[in-house]
């Protein structure tokens, strides 16, 4: 039961963010949490992105398993069914490149939502870097554009 409430988890947080923040696109950074779960989850979590306009797929957060081309396949094989459930999304393998595609991409008043039991966060803090600037500058855009729930984040691109 807990494992299928991960869906509607996803769904609602997504709603919220919508709501809440009315961006101009909405983006989810997900990265799946171990390649068995991911597997398991696949139809699930391929189905809870459909309020999400672009979607980014790192390889599987492998805590326990060390089979890292299983990884890149099962993030792969998300990515595939998102789109064929009419989702926009991409994989991306590492997170330093998933920082630098997404920032390529985004427009005034885009906003990112990082999901995931891994290190995803990382890539949260690389697009306030990347948007806000180094040292106190950080900090103050951190608490500006920033909301951190768990290990996951979202970042609001300024319009001005």
């Amino acid at each position: 039961e807990l494992e299928l409430a991960q869906g509607e988890a996803r769904r609602v947080t997504i709603d919220a963010a919508r709501s809440c923040y009315r961006p101009n696109r909405l983006w989810v950074v997900f990265q799946p949490h171990q390649v068995s779960r991911t597997r398991h989850l696949m139809s699930e979590f391929a189905e809870s992105f459909g309020r999400a306009d672009e979607i980014v797929v790192p390889d599987v957060y492998c805590a326990r398993e060390a089979d890292a081309q299983a990884g890149r396949e099962g993030s792969q094989e998300l990515v595939s069914r998102i789109c064929k459930a009419g989702g926009r999304a991409a994989y991306v393998p590492g997170l330093p490149c998933v920082a630098e595609h997404v920032a390529q991409r985004l427009v005034a008043g885009d906003l990112v939502m990082t999901m995931g039991a891994g290190d995803v966060w990382k890539v949260a803090d690389e697009l306030v870097e990347r948007f806000c600037g180094p040292g106190d500058l950080r900090r103050t855009a951190r608490d500006q554009y920033m909301v951190s729930v768990g290990g996951s984040g979202a970042v609001s691109v300024p319009t001005a």
